[in-house]
């Protein structure tokens, strides 16, 4: 969901996928190592499906406040 819409030449996925690495570089440190994974052949940071369903839910219950508003 995160990355759904952006391609490599997004100027937005240009602008915040250095700053998405770095944040989620720091995952495990604060506890959210459920949320995100490190996979070693490519160096990279990923959302896991976990943050995608955790993340699903979450805007869903917002989704339905916001209607009840």
């Amino acid at each position: 969901m995160l990355n759904s819409y952006k391609t490599k030449e997004d100027e937005i996925y240009k602008k915040t996928d250095k700053f998405e690495k770095y944040i989620f570089s720091f995952a495990k440190e604060y506890g959210f190592d459920k949320w995100i994974e490190y996979d070693e052949e490519s160096g990279k940071y990923f959302s896991t499906d976990l943050m995608d369903n955790d993340l699903r839910n979450y805007i869903a219950k917002y989704n339905k406040r916001q209607k009840e508003i």
